[in-house]
C-alpha cells in the first residue's frame, strides 16, 4: 500500500493533497519554457523572415535540430545538468524544454511571419517606429492568434515529454 493509491488513503479521502505539488511543478516547467521559447523564436522567426539573417543554411539547421529525438540528448542533458549540480531542479527541466522547444517555435512562427505583407512593416517605419517598435507595436499584434497556438503546442509538447522529466529528476 502506498501513500498515493493506498487502501486507507483512498477510500473516502481525496488525494488532491498529494497531487498538487507535482501539477504545479509540471505547470511552472511547462509555462515557463514555452512563454521564453515563445519569445525566443518569434524573434529568430522575425529575423529570419524580415532580415534574411542565417539564410538557408540557418532554417536547415533549425529543421534537423527538430527531427533529433530526445532520448538522443537525455544522456547529454544529464551529464552536463550533473556538472553544474542542477538535477532534480526545475531550472533543470526548463532548459531543457527551452533548448527542444526553441526550433519548434520557431519553424512553426516562420509561416505566421511569412504571411504578414512586407508593406506592413514598411509603413510603420514610415510612420516612425523603428525595426523593434514595429515588431512589437505592429507585427506581434497580428501574428496573436499564430502566437497563442504555438504557445499551446509548445506547452503540450512540454507536459507531454516525460523521457527527460525522467532522466532529469
Amino acid at each position: 500500500e502506498g501513500p498515493l493509491w493506498g487502501a486507507k488513503e483512498y477510500v473516502g479521502r481525496t488525494f488532491l493533497a498529494s497531487i498538487i505539488p507535482y501539477i504545479t511543478n509540471s505547470l511552472t516547467v511547462g509555462i515557463t519554457s514555452s512563454i521564453i521559447a515563445l519569445f525566443l523564436g518569434a524573434f529568430l522567426a522575425y529575423g529570419i523572415v524580415r532580415f534574411k539573417v542565417g539564410g538557408r543554411n540557418l532554417y536547415t539547421w533549425l529543421l534537423s535540430l527538430r527531427m533529433i529525438p530526445p532520448v538522443v540528448v537525455a544522456i547529454p542533458f544529464f551529464t552536463i545538468f550533473r556538472t553544474f549540480r542542477l538535477i532534480n531542479t526545475l531550472p533543470a527541466l526548463i532548459i531543457a524544454y527551452l533548448l527542444i522547444n526553441i526550433p519548434f517555435t520557431t519553424l512553426l512562427l516562420l509561416g505566421f511571419f511569412n504571411d504578414i505583407p512586407t508593406e506592413i512593416n514598411d509603413a510603420a517605419l514610415v510612420d516612425g517606429c523603428n525595426s523593434i517598435g514595429a515588431f512589437f507595436r505592429v507585427i506581434l499584434p497580428l501574428a496573436s492568434p499564430g502566437l497563442v497556438a504555438v504557445f499551446i503546442i509548445s506547452f503540450l509538447a512540454c507536459w507531454n515529454e516525460l523521457l527527460i522529466a525522467s532522466a532529469l529528476t
